[in-house]
């Protein structure tokens, strides 16, 4: 047998709408070692522009940050953390914040890069799956982790391995419709009444804003109500704030949205016994400790009790600068294989 050979350089990359991050990744330390960062050329940066022009000064972009950061040529394996859904073919079947509503099939962005860079094994990989490596306590562990940001979505990990489905559409809880009403709260996706759409901190802004009309006495008693003269001079931050101080009508909402979440994570629960559940997200991890507490306890409201802790179930994980970098570094190695 052959002895192993690991490659030269692994180069692990996050692509998010505004930013992408870039870092070489070591596997012996588990830590990046180098980085770079650039903007996203995406669909507000440059207008006009069509999906085919976006993606290809996107592939410029990854091409001149993974040379630098491999001392001037093509690293040997790449771990691409991109958002959106991917099939196992590496297709990406939708990425609205970047080249806008998906138009026409899936792009192949998988073997578009491959084709590019012959001697370079990409692995493509959703960003949300990428923070779950990052979260792995143990290569066979099984669990959920959920981001809940300007949307939501989630990957549930069985045996160390993310669960998407044989068309990658797996982990996408947050266009499940919870609120069938006609008038419910749009969704970015075009839906309408979508888990991301109300319970993302998109949606629970849009929700706030709502709830002034609708008891604009209540609204003046908050401590929204110091900084902001109406509706659309509440922001996320605000929210946050307001959260923190414990401001009872602030928080009676902030519930009211969360209460869809709990009943989809709980669902996941009684379906098949996810017992660790990671939140993730600016939004989550902003609000904090007592938005776990919360999220813990409208689980345990959400579904019958057979002696499961929500309060241990669910926790707050990290989202770092390097969090998906590494994570997609660890996929990377975990999906190496050896040249012949």
């Amino acid at each position: 047998m052959s002895e192993s050979r690991e490659p030269e350089h692994c180069v692990a990359f996050d692509v998010g709408g505004t930013s992408i991050r870039g870092g070489c990744y070591d596997p012996a330390t588990q830590s990046i070692t180098a980085s770079a960062h650039r903007h996203t050329p995406n669909l507000h940066a440059h207008a006009g522009a069509s999906a085919d022009e976006l993606q290809a000064k996107l592939f410029v972009e990854l091409e001149e940050m993974a040379r630098e950061l491999a001392g001037g040529k093509l690293p040997q394996l790449v771990g691409l953390a991109f958002p959106g859904p991917i099939d196992p073919a590496g297709n990406v079947l939708s990425v609205p914040t970047i080249f806008g509503r998906q138009v026409g099939p899936p792009r192949p962005i998988g073997r578009q890069l491959s084709k590019r860079w012959p001697e370079t094994q990409v692995v493509l990989m959703n960003d949300v799956t990428a923070a779950g490596y990052y979260h792995l306590n143990a290569p066979d562990e099984s669990f959920c982790i959920t981001t809940v940001s300007s949307g939501i979505g989630n990957k549930v990990f069985i045996h160390g391995r993310p669960m998407v489905g044989p068309g990658g559409r797996g982990g996408e809880i947050g266009h499940i419709v919870v609120d069938p009403a006609p008038d419910a709260l749009p969704c970015d996706c075009g839906g309408r009444g979508h888990l991301g759409g109300i319970a993302s901190g998109r949606g629970t802004l849009a929700a706030l804003k709502r709830a002034v009309a609708e008891d604009p006495a209540g609204f003046e008693n908050s401590n929204l109500a110091v900084n902001a003269s109406g509706a659309e001079q509440i922001t996320n931050e605000a929210i946050v704030a307001a959260f923190h101080a414990n401001d009872a009508w602030v928080t009676r909402h902030v519930a009211g949205v969360t209460a869809y979440l709990a009943r989809v994570l709980a669902s996941i629960h009684t379906a098949i016994g996810i017992e660790r559940f990671v939140m993730i997200g600016g939004f989550a991890l902003a609000l904090g400790e007592g938005y776990r507490s919360l999220l813990a306890q409208l689980c345990d409201d959400s579904c019958w009790n057979l002696g499961q802790d929500w309060d241990k179930m669910i926790e707050l994980g990290t989202t770092g600068s390097h969090a998906a970098l590494i994570g997609a570094g660890r996929a990377a190695y975990d999906n190496w294989k050896q040249p012949s």
